[in-house]
């Protein structure tokens, strides 16, 4: 029997960089669209779901899925159109990132969130 996947890492903003200590997307810099990325977690099995999440302080939401089909998969990488990050942007708005992993046992696995801060 495989165990249940834990301790899951945040998922990854590619385009986004660290600046005064906090990671942030510069709107104006972003050609769409972005990329979260979600590495190989443990036990990874074919089958899997992962199942990614974007919403952001100003109310606009995205959310995909995407079905394991090799357990050899290094990470796994959503598109997320630049709208989301954009539309009805607000000075000191923040986009929260957060995946789950629904097991073929039915078992789920919450990842920890990623906060970007977003910039014009």
């Amino acid at each position: 029997m495989t165990a249940n996947p834990t301790n899951l890492a945040p998922p990854q903003l590619l385009e986004a960089t660290v600046h005064d200590g906090k990671l942030t997307l510069y709107i104006h810099n972003l050609v769409d669209p972005a990329h979260g990325s979600v590495e190989s977690y443990p036990n990874v099995m074919e089958g899997d779901k992962v199942i990614f999440e974007v919403s952001t302080s100003t109310g606009n939401q995205d959310k995909q899925e995407l079905e394991v089909k090799s357990p050899t998969d290094a990470s796994f990488v959503f598109v997320i159109a630049k709208k989301i990050f954009a539309e009805k942007f607000e000075p000191g708005a923040i986009a929260t990132l957060s995946y789950s992993v629904q097991r073929s046992s039915g078992n789920t696995a919450q990842s920890e969130e990623q906060k970007v801060y977003l910039e014009l």
